[in-house]
């Protein structure tokens, strides 16, 4: 695999941090499937949670996001099964070692996304989540499983969604009323 330079030292460069013991500890946290992930999914939770509708369609619109850009990787795994940093060279791994193809990012993708979702509606809320998505993204590079590339093409992934899907509001606003109105009949929601 022929690699840009500038990936690779970068890469080098982050990871060596996985070296301190300090931070290997905090990414082990950190960069897992759970950590940043459920607090994104909390903030959302607690957005649905307030009375301004307008923040249930956070949640709706970085479901969909989300969902879309999964497939769009899914697909794009197809025809770039681009290995892990991990299978090509001796690194400071920190991480389990994932099968899947490393291009792009789908942690940094998800995380991005809901971030995105959140920063379009709640700035100050938004600030902290893409704070944490990209503490997250970088994080992975660090704990050996992604190339920088690997995480900027997913970020960029996650932000294009949510951005676009905000941008078509009449499909959030119709399907955030479909989802109030479901749960509103199962009585999982309260009526107005």
């Amino acid at each position: 695999m022929n690699m840009p330079e500038i990936d690779l030292q970068l890469f080098r460069i982050l990871n060596s941090l996985a070296a301190v013991r300090w931070v290997e500890a905090a990414l082990k946290l950190f960069v897992n499937e759970y950590f940043v992930p459920v607090l994104l999914a909390l903030i959302l939770f607690y957005l649905w949670l307030q009375p301004d509708k307008k923040y249930k369609k956070v949640a709706v619109l970085a479901a969909v996001a989300v969902g879309l850009v999964n497939l769009v990787i899914k697909v794009l795994n197809i025809y770039f099964d681009n290995p892990r940093p991990f299978e090509l060279m001796e690194v400071n791994l920190a991480y389990y070692q994932p099968t899947d193809p490393s291009f792009p990012s789908n942690g940094a993708a998800v995380s991005f996304a809901i971030a995105t979702a959140v920063w379009l509606y709640h700035k100050k809320l938004g600030r902290f989540a893409l704070g944490a998505a990209i503490l997250f993204s970088l994080g992975r590079v660090a704990a050996g499983i992604h190339f920088p590339s690997d995480v900027l093409v997913g970020a960029i992934l996650g932000v294009l969604f949510s951005s676009v899907l905000y941008k078509l509001n009449f499909v959030i606003e119709t399907l955030t009323g479909l989802l109030s109105r479901v749960l509103k009949t199962l009585r999982l929601e309260q009526l107005p």
